[in-house]
């Protein structure tokens, strides 16, 4: 169906990133039910990749090693923003990959690098941590990354709202079918299954909910069917995809 997917583990950040607009929305937080992610696990195949965040921190979610002894199946990979990595690392050992944050004139500056230096010395051998820096890092912050010897991967800044505004042109495939429509869901706390992992606080990219419906249904369902032939011919066509910048191809 996809090759990979977002769940939420927790709504609930203990970090407010200057850019971010998931703090100050106003929108009730939670955890996701741990009793759901049984239900959810079954359903998706072996060696997708499941991000296990969207719009909170995951390591504030209280089962996490028993999440990822639950999706022993799948490539499990989780974004932080490292505060609580040092703290967490006995329940995140079966995690594949992690991505630490850095963001651009971030007020936790060198903390945390401190906390993932300090990480890196304790985590598994056969984990994989990215430094993800978002936004233009200053040189003296760059060389401190530099020296951990991480995978560096860059990201343009976005607009608060989430999906536009940009501040570097979106690469746009020469199809301009956007590919995390096509390929990569999300679900939230809740059980809500979206069309696609970008920010949605109105809702207007939801499919269901898996405590109604299973995920092959929602994903084939006559709804979203119907999205995605407006998409190939006009993707404006789509109250939630009109807004929105991005054609899922990541860039820095």
């Amino acid at each position: 169906m996809f090759t990979e997917i977002n769940i939420e583990l927790t709504s609930r950040c203990n970090k407010h990133c200057w850019m971010c607009p998931r703090w100050k929305d106003g929108t009730i937080k939670g955890d996701i039910d741990f009793k759901l992610l049984k239900i959810i696990e079954p359903q998706i195949e072996n060696n997708t990749i499941v991000h296990f965040h969207n719009n909170g921190e995951p390591l504030l979610y209280p089962y996490l090693k028993e999440t990822f002894d639950l999706f022993s199946r799948q490539i499990k990979h989780f974004d932080t923003n490292g505060i609580l990595l040092y703290d967490k690392a006995n329940d995140i050992q079966k995690v594949n990959i992690i991505s630490v944050s850095i963001i651009e004139n971030d007020v936790i500056g060198n903390d945390q690098l401190e906390i993932l230096k300090e990480y890196l010395k304790i985590k598994p051998i056969n984990q994989k941590v990215v430094a993800r820096c978002v936004g233009n890092i200053d040189d003296k912050r760059m060389s401190i990354i530099k020296e951990l010897n991480l995978p560096i991967v860059k990201r343009i800044l976005h607009h608060s709202s989430g999906r536009n505004n940009y501040t570097k042109e979106v690469v746009k495939p020469e199809d301009f079918i956007c590919r995390d429509f096509m390929n990569h869901p999300a679900i939230d706390y809740k059980g809500n299954f979206y069309i696609c992992v970008k920010y949605d606080p109105k809702g207007e990219g939801i499919l269901g909910n898996l405590y109604k419906s299973t995920i092959k249904d929602l994903w084939y369902s006559k709804k979203r069917m119907e999205m995605l032939e407006k998409h190939i011919q006009n993707r404006d066509e789509i109250e939630f995809c009109k807004n929105c910048e991005y054609y899922g191809i990541p860039n820095g």
